[in-house]
């Protein structure tokens, strides 16, 4: 700036709002604007400012709400379907677990476990208590201690002081957001074919019912179509001369 003459610097500093001893930085950059002026020659001036401003391209970015329609898409996979197979799962890694039949330990016995992982090629053995997150894990020590009738009830009981993935989960506090804009038309399809899939199932069932009995009924009638044959052929009563084959009709 030290071609710039001492007014025009002024000049500058009164069209620069500077409160309190401190540049915003829209004011950082009117000022190099109107400085930029000042060293081609002309008068920096807020209307020169202005009038340059005005000749700049304007973006159309559309309204305020169609931004934030587009800053609540996350640039990600769509999170309410599967977007991993099996066969990725498993390619990720695969553990085998394989119960060691020497128990160890000098006084107090216990067994151990030998864990293979395909991902990182090494064999280790542990006890059950080294499985951390199996050990320390409230359902699972439920699963395997309780000893009651009910335990669904306990299972159920256990879980109420822990919080479930819609509590835990940070995708689930912006479940909405992944929602698509059809959702209820999507809904109202999937209900027809559901209800249209259990009226042919209930058809099914009342054919293979009636199909049953029908079997039932025919194996009835196989059954004493059966005795009755027995009887007739284990007939052992003594036969009158006009029924045995001796007789002159029996001859004919």
């Amino acid at each position: 700036m030290s071609d710039i003459s001492k007014l025009t610097s002024n000049q500058i500093a009164e069209h620069v709002d500077s409160t309190d001893g401190f540049l915003s930085k829209l004011s950082f950059y009117k000022a190099l604007a109107l400085i930029a002026f000042a060293q081609q020659g002309k008068q920096p001036t807020l209307k020169l400012l202005e009038n340059c401003i005005q000749e700049l391209p304007k973006p159309q970015l559309g309204e305020p709400r169609e931004l934030n329609a587009l800053r609540m898409q996350p640039a990600q996979d769509d999170m309410l379907t599967v977007s991993e197979t099996l066969d990725t799962l498993l390619d990720r890694d695969t553990v085998q677990v394989e119960l060691i039949p020497e128990k160890k330990g000098l006084f107090l016995k216990h067994v151990e476990y030998q864990l293979t992982s395909k991902r990182y090629k090494i064999s280790v053995y542990r006890r059950y208590s080294d499985f951390d997150v199996l050990h320390e894990d409230e359902l699972v020590k439920t699963f395997l201690t309780f000893s009651g009738s009910d335990v669904q009830t306990k299972l159920r009981d256990t879980c109420k002081k822990l919080g479930d993935e819609f509590m835990t989960n940070r995708t689930a506090t912006l479940a909405k957001e992944y929602l698509p804009a059809d959702m209820q038309a999507q809904f109202a399809t999937s209900r027809e074919i559901i209800r249209n899939i259990h009226s042919s199932f209930q058809k099914l069932r009342d054919r293979a019912e009636k199909m049953a009995e029908r079997s039932k009924e025919n194996a009835t009638d196989l059954l004493m179509f059966g005795r009755e044959l027995s009887t007739l052929g284990s007939d052992a009563s003594p036969l009158p001369s006009l029924a045995s084959s001796l007789s002159t009709w029996g001859t004919l």
